[in-house]
């Protein structure tokens, strides 16, 4: 499984805050570890090859911008945040689920919501959402968003914003974040 290859060096995998610095807000531990597939629209071919059947899958989803597997130790809790833009839909799929739903969610609003292993999470992650595992085992979900269905004139806004978007310090660090830890991983054999 690809996955538990993943978990296996799970040490060597990269804190969010490591690829992308503006996540220390809220996430300033080490508590939550990320493996990146897709990166603001990039598809990162690394990545890929070491989860071939996740990739593949996620080849099939139409509109994918960004996707990778979000690892919670045990204690974490993100605080409320809100996403960049109504264009997207952040999806979970459930992977490693602890199994107390009441100690392991997420509260999206006024809404508590828990993952189920292998069932889809949907949401716009621009409502202020706060995540809390508070059990004794790791949560991992396969965090992606997709472009949402809008209108013509609401595709074309999405594009100028996502254009724009990825030209900002907040991609671009995170990109050159991302492939720095890709060449470490390379140059230590990994």
């Amino acid at each position: 499984m690809e996955l538990g290859a993943l978990l296996q060096r799970r040490e060597q995998l990269p804190f969010f805050q490591d690829i992308s610095p503006d996540q220390k807000r809220i996430s300033p531990d080490d508590k939550w570890r990320t493996f990146f597939l897709y990166g603001f629209g990039h598809r990162l071919e690394r990545n890929c090859r070491l989860c071939p059947l996740t990739a593949s899958l996620l080849r099939q989803v139409p509109g994918v911008e960004t996707a990778f597997f979000s690892i919670l130790a045990p204690g974490k809790i993100i605080p409320p945040h809100r996403g960049i833009t109504k264009g997207l839909i952040r999806c979970h799929l459930g992977v490693v689920i602890p199994p107390a739903a009441d100690q392991c969610f997420m509260d999206i609003g006024d809404v508590r919501c828990t993952w189920q292993q292998g069932r889809l999470l949907l949401f716009d992650d621009t409502y202020p959402h706060a995540v809390s595992n508070h059990s004794d085992q790791e949560r991992v979900v396969l965090l992606f968003d997709i472009r949402r269905p809008l209108t013509l004139s609401g595709r074309l806004v999405r594009a100028a914003l996502l254009w724009g978007f990825r030209r900002t310090a907040y991609v671009r660090d995170a990109m050159r974040n991302e492939a720095r830890w890709e060449q470490r991983q390379l140059a230590l054999g990994r």
